[in-house]
């Protein structure tokens, strides 16, 4: 079964998001192509920073968080509720899976055949291929990283 995080466990806020501001900021310009990994948001915090908290529980972690999780906090990458990402009308066709989606299956083949369906809808969304061509590099960033984690996910499994 897959490692999961404590039934309280807060999606929306990973431990390096807890010293963000509570209030959201006017969103900043697109960074230029150079800085893109270097943007700095409210919080202090850069774009490699953040995605790497959003897919491993601490910096210095090599086992990422489980992918159930993973797919369920997806969301909270794209903006708005990420200020280091331009917004692209392509964020919206990702369809949210709720947070309870994974936790009331006690079938472990059940739970397999879901978690199978939602990892493959993901690589459909992020397949390299199937991205659009407008891309910012902030955007390609984060499409490239979420696309590493579900394939690091699967070469685990």
């Amino acid at each position: 079964r897959c490692n999961r995080p404590p039934r309280d466990f807060d999606y929306r806020r990973s431990q390096s998001d807890s010293n963000a501001a509570p209030g959201r900021t006017q969103r900043e310009p697109p960074a230029s192509s150079s800085a893109a990994t270097r943007r700095v948001g409210a919080s202090g915090v850069t774009l490699s920073d953040r995605l790497k908290s959003w897919s491993h529980p601490s910096k210095d972690a090599k086992k990422p968080f489980s992918v159930d999780k993973l797919l369920v906090t997806v969301p909270l990458l794209f903006p708005p509720d990420n200020e280091l990402v331009e917004d692209h009308p392509y964020f919206s066709r990702w369809k949210a899976i709720d947070e309870d989606a994974f936790w009331n299956i006690d079938d472990e083949a059940q739970l397999g055949k879901m978690l199978k369906r939602a990892v493959l809808k993901a690589k459909l969304f992020l397949h390299p291929d199937k991205l659009p061509k407008d891309c910012t590099e902030n955007q390609n960033l984060l499409f490239r990283t979420m696309w590493e984690a579900i394939l690091e996910y699967e070469r685990a499994s």
